[in-house]
C-alpha cells in the first residue's frame, strides 16, 4: 500500500536537495480534484526560453495547463498556447536531446499536436516517433542517457 506520509516526506527532502544545490524551485499548489497533476512534464514543454502549453489527450487533465501556463509567465518565459481543439499533445511524449526533439505519436499526442510542437521550436529538428499502446508515452522507453546516446 502507499504511504503517503512518507511519499511527501521524500518529496519534501528531494525540493530541498535542489534547493540545496543552489536551484531555484517552484513548487506548483497542488490540486486533489487532479490526481495526475503531478506529471508536470506533460501541461507544459520547456525548450530554452519559450514554454509550449500542450493540450492533454484526456479531458479531465486539460485544467491542468492553466496553472502550468501562469507559472510559466511568471517566470518570463515565451509562452504558446495550443488553442486548437482537435491536437493533443503531453510532454511526457517529447525528448529534447539539445540539438533535435523526439516526438511521440502516440494515445497522448497525435500528428496536429507534432506540428505544433514544429512551429514552437523552429531551431530544433523534430523527429516523430511511433508509440505502441499499451505505452502511453515515448518517456516510457526511451531518454537521453548522454550526449549523443539515447536509451532504449
Amino acid at each position: 500500500p502507499l504511504d503517503v506520509a512518507k511519499c511527501k516526506a521524500e518529496w519534501g527532502v528531494l525540493v530541498q536537495t535542489l534547493r540545496d544545490l543552489g536551484l531555484d524551485v517552484t513548487v506548483l499548489p497542488q490540486d486533489p480534484t487532479r490526481p495526475d497533476c503531478l506529471f508536470v512534464d506533460d501541461p507544459c514543454v520547456v525548450i530554452g526560453d519559450t514554454a509550449l502549453i500542450t493540450r492533454p489527450a484526456e479531458e479531465t487533465r486539460q485544467g491542468e495547463t492553466t496553472i502550468m501556463e501562469e507559472t510559466m509567465r511568471n517566470l518570463g518565459l515565451k509562452v504558446h498556447v495550443i488553442e486548437s481543439d482537435t491536437a493533443t499533445l503531453e510532454g511526457g511524449d517529447v525528448i529534447f536531446t539539445g540539438k533535435e526533439i523526439f516526438c511521440g505519436d502516440s494515445v497522448s499526442t497525435n500528428e496536429e499536436g507534432f506540428a505544433i510542437l514544429k512551429e514552437s521550436f523552429p531551431d530544433y529538428p523534430c523527429h516523430s516517433v511511433f508509440v505502441e499502446y499499451p505505452e502511453f508515452h515515448l518517456k516510457g522507453f526511451l531518454s537521453v542517457a548522454a550526449p549523443g546516446v539515447m536509451a532504449v
